[in-house]
């Protein structure tokens, strides 16, 4: 089934995910910080949106509440994604 998928986040592995999602045959679009992903979220009605905890203006928390503040904010599923790792996270 395909579905509709937001990726906001300030990496390199925005692409890359990007890539292997639409690669699959889902609908994705792209924010490269949380307030532009509430902007592309308003017009793109994502089913899915993945969000980058660490992301410049806008955190990845801040713009969770702001997306479920949307009209169909509450029928989205959130995912949160982070690059940040301590070492003992990381062995």
């Amino acid at each position: 089934m395909t579905k509709r998928i937001l990726i906001a986040d300030d990496d390199d592995a925005l692409a890359g995910l990007a890539n292997l999602l639409t690669g699959m045959g889902h609908e994705v679009a792209q924010a490269a910080n949380g307030a532009r992903a509430v902007e592309v979220a308003a017009q793109f009605s994502p089913d899915v949106v993945i969000l980058d905890f660490g992301m410049p203006l806008v955190d990845g928390l801040a713009a969770a509440r702001a997306l479920r503040a949307l009209p169909r904010g509450k029928e989205m599923l959130l995912a949160a994604l982070t690059g940040w790792a301590s070492r003992s996270i990381a062995k």
